[in-house]
């Protein structure tokens, strides 16, 4: 991810009001706890074993986390640390006001067939740029692309060979995520993490690829994406998956490879969906779903218990029409 601002701790501490530490670490950017960078913003909201052994490779960052939590000082090393009774809702202030302190970009855009794309894209030979589509900055088009009239194409978003993306598709908008502060109010969480869209992709029309908070979403080779469907941030779905019309997947769900979303099934954020598994028609998926499993209804199930089910209410209700015949 690229470099998106350039401040130090005690600039932020100055701007955002927020007693962080005295430090003249220079932050640069956004990480994860599983995805770090130097001069990066981070924040874990629980220190489990897995976060703790993470933590330890990270080097000149700002670490957010919880109050009342023992870090040894090895952990500290070159970072500088503060503790928080939220550290998502600190990270979406820390990193609202970093972004506030950089000086509008000035974008320059050009036309190309009537389609308005960025000087700062790169666009391989090939590509095919319908009337009315719309390519942001630092975005990358590989050979054989399709973008078809009204598409957009927000900034760090990566499109791999032939892919083809339907009229009116957005790829990169910003995801849905808000943590409330101690008013209640909703304090939107930045996303810039991007999207990578592999090769032989096909999306289509009126569908939106949210870009990922921190780390991108990714729609990996020969994914197949049908009309009016919503992938939202931090999504992986996996190579050959095919998801079809009004399917809902919500943010950080990793999908397996060669799955197959019915129509307007809905998957709860955070879920994992195995490979070769199959989510039925207007499924309702609230928990992760195993490799090779065929799921339906609401909640979703496996398709054996439902059947194993609808048999046994057969069953009983045959031999209470009989018992009935019987008294009668």
């Amino acid at each position: 991810m690229l470099e998106l601002f350039s401040t130090t701790v005690d600039q932020l501490r100055a701007k955002s009001g927020i007693p962080l530490p005295k430090s003249d670490l220079i932050l640069r950017r956004g990480a994860t706890i599983t995805n770090p960078h130097p001069h990066s913003i981070i924040f874990i909201n629980k220190l489990t074993p897995e976060y703790l052994k993470a933590v330890k490779s990270v080097s000149e960052s700002l670490i957010l986390i919880p109050e009342k939590t023992n870090i040894d000082q090895d952990i500290s090393g070159s970072n500088t640390v503060f503790a928080c009774g939220n550290p998502r809702l600190t990270y979406a202030v820390l990193m609202s006001t970093a972004l506030d302190t950089m000086a509008p970009r000035a974008e320059e855009y050009i036309q190309i067939d009537g389609a308005v794309v960025s000087r700062s894209a790169t666009i391989s030979d090939n590509v095919r740029l319908e009337p009315g589509v719309f390519v942001d900055h630092d975005v990358i088009i590989e050979e054989g692309v399709q973008l078809l009239s009204g598409v957009s194409v927000r900034s760090y978003v990566h499109i791999g060979e032939n892919t083809i993306i339907g009229e009116n598709t957005v790829i990169g908008s910003d995801g849905f995520g808000f943590e409330r502060d101690a008013l209640g109010n909703p304090i939107h969480l930045p996303h810039l993490g991007g999207v990578i869209i592999g090769s032989n992709v096909k999306i289509g029309s009126i569908t939106a690829v949210c870009t990922g908070t921190i780390d991108p979403t990714v729609i990996e080779d020969d994914v197949k994406i049908d009309n009016l469907v919503h992938v939202a941030h931090n999504c992986k779905v996996g190579r050959g998956t095919l998801i079809t019309a009004c399917a809902e997947i919500s943010g950080s769900v990793t999908i397996g490879e060669n799955v197959w979303i019915g129509p307007n099934a809905s998957i709860l954020q955070g879920l994992e969906i195995g490979d070769q598994s199959t989510v039925g028609l207007g499924a309702v998926v609230i928990k992760s779903v195993p490799n090779g499993e065929i799921v339906a209804g609401n909640p979703a199930k496996p398709t054996r218990e439902i059947s194993l089910y609808n048999k046994a209410i057969s069953r009983i209700v045959r031999q209470e029409e009989n018992r009935s015949e019987g008294h009668d």
